[in-house]
């Protein structure tokens, strides 16, 4: 930040975070910085791939900060020294965001196992600086420090589950998770070290030299007595090391001088990412005639365009395979910060097995580098490419979010088996529809949750679009019946689409979480209430990847109301507007509207009257109709009598749909079910099953199960297992 940008800014910060401008003559440049700070580190939230919540976290007490300081008058010196010590926490704050935020960097920083370090340092430096300035409403108590660090842990084993779910196949079976970590690093090291390394002097760039075959071993397939060819010739069908590949030739040498530092970093990419099973495989290169070729893995079927167009009526198992194959690729190359750049069906290839791989990296560019580049045939793409680059090529960055643009078009061609936008042929009319905010039009029959996915990745603003790795975790859970969804595991992405919550299922207590204490020896069914849960609630849930608040996707003026406006209105506590549409669907039938409508009921918020006895009507249909949630508030409604008396038949009804809340994913359920069992209390004892289900809690996230589970363990007698005693010595 130089000097002119502070003073300009600092002439116009009244505007930017709203201070007074008395208070410019006071550090009058350090507001300004302070102020140009702020906004950073807010654009910096909204784009997170990782860790959304310990970086709206920072980001809401730092305005929050700024916001006080309005009623401040700073006049003293010392309030120069502290304000600049102020803006020094602001700028470790913006550093530590970048950092946890984007997939590499967070790679980086979790091999080196100083994370957490960092963290208390950043959030010591900003406790201080606030203090320093006299707000002490912002310095957190020793609880909030402890809850952020909790945070914190939470958030970083949710990523490392999704990155080690994409990206499993690279990893041994036996690896630790600090391995893998530095399996990862290295692979990032040396995929930003080769692309970067261009010598236009070779006549045969090292990365190209290094994946070199002898072309005697890439021998010719004959069917039919003729050479099997595609993409105008430049393909055909050949056998190397007893395996089907593809010789795609991309030109002659000599007259290739000017592109051989794209092809090498084509090579280079393709080297890297060959350890995904959802990329296509890359062999090597060689040279035949005089010309380059590349050697590829072969796809038997063809590209995905093609199979959609030619095989009609594909089931949606098929289609939400292939989906979740696509974003698992996406991942990956996302993870190596590699754009690819022409994400469409046309560049999706399936095998023989209809296994769908990402193919066609002749674009592709690291995320770094400047992405405003020139494409060959972009006439071809423009069905496919975001609105920001279709308003202006020349000047966008081409970013991830573009990449997801395109990947929510395929989402869209799958589902419908069309050309996107096929009735318009002008790239004009088609441009201009599409930065006016039209997208195609919604298909029968597509499951509820793909269609919210699909929507919020075709997002107008780009910020609101999620990462490729939501994505993934989103369609990996997906489990299609008669042509309806609904997330398997974890449950409660059904409704958040990205990260998974706990459920509250009782009122909360002084600390914030919920439950009911099932140890016999402090009373058995009428013991003190304690902590079992989350304090999240639907209405203060964690918002999803991109920031979504406001999800403003344009629809059809004509078109019903559905499942998805109600959420949206509600993510966006427009409660008043979402509950006659949850009513509405819910007498339809609406299985998650059915819900939505009895959690109204049941927590009396949300202009709705307090009515336990209705709410748990609408649980029960609900939960008859497998939705996890409505399984566990039903559940925990008739175990303790909410909204109904208390007889052995609704104990065992009740301990029935906590069992299968928790067979179906849902975390809180599979901690109060392992807690019945560790305690016998409704239940027979089972210490060794009630154990199964407090890991299993645990593994889920559940920030309770092995407290719980080693208490219990001690108050009988037994030993803890080393390996619950380590983690919970660990969070201490």
């Amino acid at each position: 930040m130089n000097k002119e940008t502070i003073v300009n800014a600092g002439q116009n910060v009244a505007r930017v975070v709203g201070y007074a401008s008395t208070f410019i003559p006071v550090g009058g440049p350090i507001l300004a910085a302070i102020a140009l700070l702020a906004n950073e580190i807010l654009s910096l939230t909204e784009i997170a791939e990782h860790n959304k919540r310990i970086c709206r976290n920072l980001s809401e007490r730092v305005q929050t900060a700024n916001q006080l300081l309005q009623n401040k008058m700073l006049t003293a010196e010392r309030d120069n020294v502290a304000l600049l010590n102020y803006q020094k926490a602001l700028e470790r704050c913006k550093t530590f965001i970048q950092t946890i935020s984007k997939t590499s960097s967070l790679i980086r920083i979790l091999t080196a196992r100083e994370i957490e370090r960092d963290f208390n340092d950043v959030t010591r430096d900003l406790d201080l600086a606030v203090g320093e300035l006299g707000l002490q409403q912002i310095v957190r108590t020793r609880e909030q420090v402890r809850r952020d660090n909790q945070m914190l842990r939470d958030e970083i084993k949710e990523s490392l589950q999704v990155i080690e779910k994409a990206l499993a196949n690279i990893f041994d079976a036996q690896m630790s998770v600090q391995t893998k970590m530095e399996v990862l690093d290295a692979k990032l090291e040396t995929i930003h070290s080769a692309m970067t390394h261009v010598d236009d002097v070779h006549i045969m760039p090292p990365n190209i030299e290094s994946t070199r075959i002898s072309s005697a071993r890439v021998t010719d397939v004959l069917e039919n007595g003729l050479p099997v060819v595609r993409g105008n010739g430049m393909i055909k069908k050949k056998i190397f090391i007893a395996q089907t590949v593809a010789e795609k030739t991309l030109g002659y040498l000599r007259s290739m001088s000017r592109t051989l530092s794209t092809i090498e970093k084509q090579v280079a990419i393709l080297t890297e990412l060959r350890d995904c099973q959802y990329i296509i495989r890359f062999y090597g290169t060689l040279q035949r005639d005089d010309c380059l070729c590349l050697v590829m893995e072969w796809a038997e079927q063809g590209d995905l365009y093609t199979y959609l167009h030619q095989v009609p009526n594909l089931s949606w198992d098929f289609k939400i395979r292939v989906a979740t194959e696509i974003a698992s690729g996406l991942v990956f190359c996302h993870t190596f910060d590699i754009l690819h750049h022409d994400i469409r069906s046309h560049n999706i290839l399936l095998t023989a097995e209809l296994t769908a791989k990402i193919g066609n990296f002749e674009s592709a560019r690291k995320d770094a580098e400047d992405s405003v580049i020139q494409i060959p045939d972009l006439y071809l793409r423009y069905r496919w490419l975001a609105p920001e680059k279709l308003k202006d090529y020349a000047n966008t960055k081409y970013n991830k979010q573009c990449e997801i643009y395109s990947f929510a078009i395929v989402l869209w061609e799958l589902a419908s088996q069309q050309l996107p936008y096929n009735n318009i042929e002008s790239t004009n009319v088609l441009t201009n529809r599409v930065t006016a905010g039209h997208r195609p039009p919604p298909i029968s029959e597509t499951p509820e949750v793909y269609q919210q996915i699909m929507e919020l990745g075709w997002c107008d603003y780009e910020l609101k679009r999620p990462t490729a790795a939501s994505m993934f975790n989103t369609l990996s859970h997906l489990k299609p019946s008669n042509g309806r969804s609904q997330l398997d595991i974890p449950s409660n992405s059904l409704l958040t689409l990205y990260t998974p919550i706990s459920m509250p299922t009782t009122p909360t207590t002084e600390e914030g979480t919920t439950g009911y204490d099932r140890n016999p020896s402090k009373g058995g069914q009428n013991a003190q209430k304690t902590a079992t849960g989350s304090p999240q609630e639907y209405d203060t849930m964690p918002e999803p990847d991109s920031t979504q608040v406001g999800i403003s996707i344009l629809r059809d003026s004509h078109k019903p109301l559905g499942i998805s406006d109600a959420l949206g209105l509600h993510r966006q506590k427009l409660y008043a507007q979402a509950w006659p549409i949850f009513e509405a669907l819910a007498e339809q039938e609406d299985a998650l509207a059915e819900f939505y409508v009895g959690y109204y009921l049941y927590s009396g918020k949300h202009t709705v009257r307090h009515d336990p006895e209705r709410a748990v009507e609408y649980f029960k249909r609900a939960a008859t109709k497998g939705i996890p949630d409505a399984q566990l508030r039903y559940a925990v409604a008739l175990l303790e009598g909410v909204g109904v008396e208390m007889t052995p038949e609704t104990n065992r009804i009740g301990v029935e749909y906590l069992i299968k809340a928790a067979r179906n994913g849902n975390s809180n359920a599979m901690y109060n079910y392992g807690e019945l069992l560790i305690n016998g209390l409704h239940v027979a004892m089972d210490l060794a099953e009630g154990e199964k289900w407090m890991r299993m809690a645990h593994d889920r996230g559940h920030p309770s199960a092995y407290r719980t589970l080693a208490d219990r363990l001690k108050e009988l007698g037994q030993a803890v297992p080393e390996d619950v005693s380590e983690s919970l010595n660990a969070s201490v």
